[in-house]
């Protein structure tokens, strides 16, 4: 995203906001301690208003950010964080997630922000689905409910009226499948899409590490 003409965010206007979505793999290097003290990553956090981390591993504080956290009961894996610039949080509302670490859903109100309608982040985190979590969760409880299980329920719980912007990693896996939709037999909405607008050979290829 370019760089709005403003000299900081105290003094640009209010729709103009530049976010942030990043795994960061745990907050701590093995090296340099707190990531969060690193100069580089500092330097990035302060080019943007809102800040979404997955796998935080521990609660988060960032300086002139209001953090909301979301962290696993009894395990170290995991953990979302959504930041805030502090200057804004009186514009902000968090959404309860019930029954649900891996998901903070913060709300943007529109009188605040001069946006249209009220708008609505949602930061999350959805483990590899063979993964160790999902597989311990499993043996715990027959009725387990997943990850995208809880989205679909907050979407669902969301306005009509009111926007949405979702960010965070679900640990996608595409392995050898298209990058783009096949030009052929497509009905999006109930409608058939002509071929050639879909011709997938115009696009360049991907470079797919997905093996699975």
């Amino acid at each position: 995203m370019n760089k709005p003409a403003v000299a900081s965010s105290h003094s640009k206007p209010r729709h103009c906001l530049r976010f942030l979505s990043w795994n960061i793999h745990h907050q701590r290097d093995k090296f340099e301690g707190l990531k969060f003290d690193i100069p580089t990553v500092r330097d990035i956090f302060s080019n943007h208003d809102i800040i979404c981390l997955q796998e935080t591993k521990g609660p988060v504080s960032l300086q002139d950010f209001k953090c909301f956290n979301a962290n696993r009961k009894g395990s170290k894996s995991g953990g979302v964080c959504t930041g805030i610039r502090k200057n804004l949080a009186s514009g902000i509302e968090r959404i309860k997630v019930p029954n649900c670490d891996d998901i903070v859903i913060i709300k943007l109100k529109a009188d605040f922000f001069k946006l249209d309608r009220n708008l609505n982040i949602i930061n999350v985190y959805d483990s590899p689905a063979h993964g160790s979590y999902k597989k311990r969760m499993k043996l715990v409880s027959e009725e387990y409910t997943t990850t995208l299980e809880h989205l679909e329920n907050c979407v669902s719980n969301i306005p009509d009226h009111e926007d949405i912007t979702l960010l965070g990693d679900f640990n996608a896996r595409t392995g050898t499948l298209d990058d783009t939709l096949s030009p052929y037999n497509i009905r999006i909405a109930g409608v058939e899409l002509d071929p050639p607008v879909l011709a997938t050979k115009n696009f360049p290829q991907r470079n797919n590490l997905d093996a699975t």
